[in-house]
């Protein structure tokens, strides 16, 4: 479904694709996914979602680590089909395939918040070429967020995050549903036309003409 929304819309020329999600208890699914790829504790990743009390993050700590003990022997093996198969939810699936779609059909994506950040480290981690698509748009205030920004700047070479692997935006947002990343296209566009219409040093002395004498 996914591969299929980004084939649809690459074939009429679109060119950055926003990724987010409506869901209720993904953030628990993605703290899953997070916690099995990545090998963070759960207590470090998950946070209060839509706001749950503090009784209410370590019910979903401990749901998280049931979910890590069941599929045990795919975490273990440590292939990420296998544990978005075990962990990710319908609407995760999705936005894995419509980025590694887009990736190789040559369209960015703005990669929105939380659950869209967990897609995007599974789709890294099927297809590393991926990385070279994704914008992460929002800094979301779940705790896990780090942990997924700081994966996906793994292998970077330096062990610092590249600027666009950093997430534009710091607003507190929760929602996910796109509004952080639609935030971000009209930064998108703004660089767009920098690096292709703004004139060069050369080019702004040239248009001077020759200083005096």
């Amino acid at each position: 479904a996914g591969r299929g929304v980004a084939c649809q819309h690459s074939s009429k020329g679109c060119k950055l694709l926003v990724l987010g999600e409506v869901g209720i208890g993904n953030t628990t699914s993605a703290a899953s996914l997070i916690c099995a790829i990545t090998g963070a504790d759960p207590s470090d990743v998950c946070g209060p979602g839509t706001g749950l009390d503090a009784q209410g993050v370590q019910r979903k700590v401990e749901i998280v680590r049931r979910a890590l003990k069941t599929h045990s022997k795919c975490v273990k093996e440590g292939l990420a089909m296998g544990i978005l198969a075990a962990m990710g939810g319908a609407e995760i699936s999705c936005m894995v395939g419509a980025m590694c779609e887009a990736r190789k059909r040559g369209v960015a994506v703005l990669v929105d918040g939380y659950i869209a950040s967990a897609a995007a480290l599974v789709a890294v981690r099927l297809d590393d070429t991926c990385s070279d698509a994704l914008l992460l748009a929002t800094k979301s205030s779940e705790p896990g967020h780090v942990v997924v920004i700081n994966a996906l700047c793994q292998g970077q070479g330096n062990g610092s995050c590249p600027p666009l692997k950093k997430p534009a935006l710091d607003m507190g947002l929760r929602l996910g549903e796109g509004t952080g990343g639609v935030l971000c296209v009209p930064i998108a566009r703004a660089a767009c036309s920098m690096l292709g219409g703004m004139a060069s040093l050369d080019e702004c002395l040239a248009m001077m003409g020759p200083g005096p004498e």
